[in-house]
């Protein structure tokens, strides 16, 4: 988003206004998301396993509600009407002030889905482990890309112009050295690409682990549609992107309203459709344990046999203990610290 270079209109449009159902629509995706927010770490509580993915959902969530108040207060300023009706009730001054606090929106926006990827991508690292590094070198990627292009955003939406103020007071434009409006856009068209992309790698490569695992068919099943809720996120923020890329800018208080309700959409599923990591001793859950609204870790991949491990083949002498007669893995350190009697020296 560029913000207007041009001349405004001469001829008056209806009077009209997006301030209620602007409200409307991201008080209610706040609400939804508290909601899931407050299960999350309710159930991480339970567990004990509150790690950095809930410190970055948090601190995703409070810009959520930052930007909820912002829309509120452009809303009953009267700056969600057509920006001609802004300029002939407050002048120039009301205008320069209005493409300032939807700078301000831009940029808190900008951190807002930034920081929602890289929960994301943390519950993804938590969820894999050391499982597989090329899995994990994909997450890393994707992060990183990011929070890189979350800052260069940032800095090219606010210091377009070096002082702030010369970004939303165009007649001192004139006499600025500023990157070019095409360039802001195309750099905010990328950074919302890459984050788009990051929806749907954070959604895929997860589902793509999982369907390689050897667990029972209906939890695989069940964990694959946890895992890909994650889609409709990208879904939404391709939606997004499209309206902010095409929209004009010529009425941006007007024509801003698809793409802020599509961005209050994207950030509710952020915060909504991320389920937790559940510590191990979930697959022992009774039935008296609390409902989960956790994901269960990947216990199931193939992990590498440890080093102190030893196989002793089968002794038909041992037939009532291992009626299987299968092959045992015991571990030399554990047969040390508690010795069993089976295995003492009258029975070597």
């Amino acid at each position: 988003m560029s913000l207007l270079t041009g001349q405004l209109p001469t001829q008056l449009p209806p009077e009209e206004d997006h301030r209620v159902a602007l409200e409307a629509v991201w008080w209610a995706f706040f609400s939804v998301a508290t909601v899931f927010i407050g299960l999350r770490f309710w159930a991480r509580s339970l567990h004990r396993s509150l790690g950095w993915d809930d410190f970055s959902m948090s601190i995703t969530y409070i810009l959520f509600l930052t930007e909820a108040i912002l829309i509120t207060y452009v809303a009953e300023t009267g700056r969600t009407t057509h920006l001609i009706l802004i300029g002939a009730a407050g002048g120039m001054e009301k205008i320069y002030s209005t493409l300032m606090w939807y700078i301000i929106i831009l940029d808190v926006g900008i951190f807002l889905t930034g920081l929602g990827k890289i929960a994301i991508g943390i519950t993804i690292l938590r969820m894999l482990g050391r499982t597989s590094l090329w899995q994990r070198c994909v997450v890393w990627t994707v992060m990183f890309l990011t929070i890189a292009t979350c800052f260069i955003d940032f800095g090219i939406s606010t210091f377009r112009c070096g002082d702030p103020k010369i970004t939303w007071t165009l007649e001192l434009q004139a006499a600025a050295t500023c990157v070019s409006t095409q360039a802001q856009s195309d750099i905010n068209l990328f950074s919302n690409i890459v984050q788009v992309v990051a929806d749907f790698a954070f959604s895929i490569l997860p589902m793509v682990i999982v369907s390689g695992l050897r667990m029972p068919r209906p939890r695989k099943t069940v964990l694959m549609m946890g895992l890909g809720l994650t889609l409709f996120t990208g879904v939404a923020g391709s939606v997004k992107t499209y309206y902010a890329a095409t929209f004009d800018e010529m009425d941006l208080t007007w024509n801003i309203f698809p793409n802020l309700v599509w961005f209050a959409l994207e950030a509710m599923l952020i915060i909504s459709c991320v389920r937790t990591l559940r510590d191990d001793e979930g697959s022992q859950k009774t039935q008296q344990d609390p409902p989960s609204f956790e994901m269960p870790r990947l216990e199931y991949y193939p992990q590498p046999a440890p080093p102190a491990a030893h196989g002793y083949p089968h002794d038909p002498n041992m037939q009532q203990h291992y009626p299987n007669g299968r092959i045992q893995v015991m571990d030399e350190y554990n047969v040390s610290s508690h010795p069993d009697p089976r295995f003492g020296p009258n029975n070597a």
